[in-house]
């Protein structure tokens, strides 16, 4: 789960919409299979309909994820990863040959674990399905009640205890 909530991630997503020219803060010379590329054999100026960004592939992954959906990261500018086109359970669809957005990758902040693809937030939200983020918000509002409503009655039992007794 990212550590921003999903209306500043949202904003962060506005933010980028207004800055459309403004290029790759980090250039990758790493190539999503492993293989280590010089920068003229990547392409740094890709267009996602929102950023430039910098994608790092070499010749063989180039072709071979042609029709994949690119996730690209605001924060560094690069690209995460790709997924093959696919629908998910809320209905979202990862369409051929788009990009999708988030806000942080493991690029520009080490040790993330999760991070939520903003156009899929954007849809959850627009149509009232919770998301992860969501459900733990919610789970945890419900634990912290329950530990509310268990502290209550250990002090009523206490305070019954004390004023019942003779």
């Amino acid at each position: 789960m990212s550590e921003t909530s999903e209306p500043d991630q949202l904003k962060e997503l506005h933010k980028a919409l207004a800055e459309p020219t403004k290029g790759p803060k980090v250039p990758h010379r790493a190539c999503l299979c492993g293989k280590l590329l010089q920068e003229s054999e990547f392409t740094v100026n890709c267009h996602s309909g929102i950023v430039n960004f910098a994608e790092c592939l070499c010749a063989e992954c180039r072709k071979e994820t042609a029709g994949f959906v690119r996730i690209v990261c605001l924060g560094c500018r690069g690209l995460m990863c790709m997924v093959a086109p696919q629908k998910v359970s809320t209905g979202f669809e990862f369409k051929t040959g788009t990009c999708v957005h988030v806000e942080k990758c493991q690029s520009c902040s080490p040790g993330l674990t999760a991070v939520p693809v903003l156009e899929h937030l954007r849809f959850c939200r627009d149509r009232g399905i919770p998301t992860n983020v969501d459900k733990d918000i919610v789970q945890e509002a419900e634990q912290k009640a329950l530990q509310g409503e268990r502290a209550a009655d250990k002090l009523r039992e206490e305070l019954k205890d004390k004023f019942d007794s003779p």
